[in-house]
């Protein structure tokens, strides 16, 4: 029965070690800073209702004005103390995903390395992993923030007008249909971008180890035919993305952004019909209409959360690559022996089958055969580059 793996945020948890406690207070802090937004909205509607009732004073606008500098103050402490603590964790976390991804690099066996370009093992250790502090030390703390915002406003309203505060939702489930149908066609896309990527990196690092030659034969980029379709796919995706995406997402924006419509005409009627005040109508018209642009960030957070969890798949594979196991003494002697060995690379086409060769120490031995004999790998054998069978 195939093992099921924990989901990526688990695992970055769970690689994150005794550094979780921070990233827990953080979260925590950001918590506390998104039910602070409501302090603003409740000063401004108690303002807004004693203006209008005739019952505006000095007293009342003095409490007004300490309930929204107090709830400011204390939103914007607890969002940096929050921004402290998630770096302190991130950076903690990140060192130690990177002390495992070199520790398991040092075991891996060289054969299983040199399958893979030089480009795309830096690609995991500089970009990948560091897409990972750009999850814990930004996107999670942020998302808690911006997600606990909205909710609290909402709740909030249901208590003032329950009726209003349900109207004020119906842009939201159809702003969802069309994020949707965004991550839908990113998802299909997605794998695209990140071959994309490596493979452009691997490209790259390539192109800047042989510019000696291309300055020495006065050679164009052109002339460096991997280089320019790299850029060109690279180019072509980003394309791609923009034209999927595009369409929906100015279309989300309206929708998030068209609270204001709906809830001033049916705020209105219930005004004109006596079933609200004058500041219940305000309130709605104001906060009512314009607090679902509060999840505008969320929006964004979407996009790196999934290049982070990319990222998380990446040091996986890494991490899945077969180690070495074991070990014997130094030889008192240093000959080869190969005895009855057969090997395959992709475990289904024997590339030696049954191969018995001795080297005595000192001794000179020239392996001579056609294409695809079998030397390189036996090469690759005594360095162990790969274990025999």
């Amino acid at each position: 029965m195939k093992e099921k793996r924990p989901s990526p945020v688990m695992r970055l948890l769970q690689w994150a070690g005794p550094e979780r406690k921070w990233l827990i207070l953080s979260v925590l802090c950001a918590f506390g800073s998104g039910i602070l937004v409501i302090t603003s909205y409740i000063g401004i509607y108690r303002l807004m209702d004693a203006v209008l009732s005739g019952a505006c004073t000095k007293a009342v606008i003095a409490d007004c004005a300490l309930l929204v500098t107090a709830g400011t103050v204390g939103r914007l402490v607890l969002l940096g103390t929050s921004g402290v603590l998630s770096h302190k964790g991130a950076y903690g976390a990140l060192f130690r995903v990177r002390c495992m991804v070199t520790e398991h690099l040092a075991k891996v066996s060289l054969g299983a390395l040199d399958e893979r370009s030089t480009g795309a093992v830096k690609t995991v250790l500089n970009e990948d992993i560091e897409k990972l502090e750009l999850f814990l030390a930004h996107n999670l703390p942020e998302f808690v923030a911006y997600l606990t915002g909205p909710v609290v406003i909402f709740l909030y309203l249901l208590s003032v007008n329950a009726p209003l505060a349900l109207v004020s939702l119906i842009p939201l489930p159809l702003a969802g249909i069309v994020m949707a149908v965004i991550f839908q066609r990113m998802k299909g896309v997605l794998s695209d971008v990140n071959r994309s990527l490596v493979g452009f990196n691997s490209v790259m690092i390539e192109y800047i180890s042989g510019m000696r030659l291309i300055k020495a034969y006065n050679m164009g980029s052109r002339s460096f035919q991997k280089f320019s379709h790299a850029i060109e796919e690279e180019n072509r995706i980003w394309n791609l993305v923009t034209h999927k995406t595009a369409p929906p997402y100015a279309a989300f924006l309206l929708l998030v952004e068209c609270g204001m419509v709906l809830m001033v005409p049916v705020g209105g009627l219930l005004f004109l019909r006596g079933s609200v005040t004058g500041s219940v109508f305000l309130l709605f018209a104001y906060v009512g209409g314009m607090y679902l642009t509060e999840i505008l960030p969320l929006q964004k957070l979407a996009t790196t959360f999934a290049q982070a969890l990319s990222g998380v798949k990446k040091v996986e594979e890494i991490l899945d690559l077969p180690t070495f196991s074991g070990g014997a003494a130094f030889p008192e002697t240093c000959g080869i022996t190969l005895d009855h060995v057969s090997f395959s690379y992709d475990g289904k086409t024997d590339v030696l089958r049954d191969c018995s060769l001795t080297v005595a120490q000192g001794e000179k031995v020239a392996l001579v055969g056609v294409s695809g004999a079998g030397k390189s790998t036996v090469i690759q054998l005594m360095a162990r580059s790969y274990d025999a069978t």
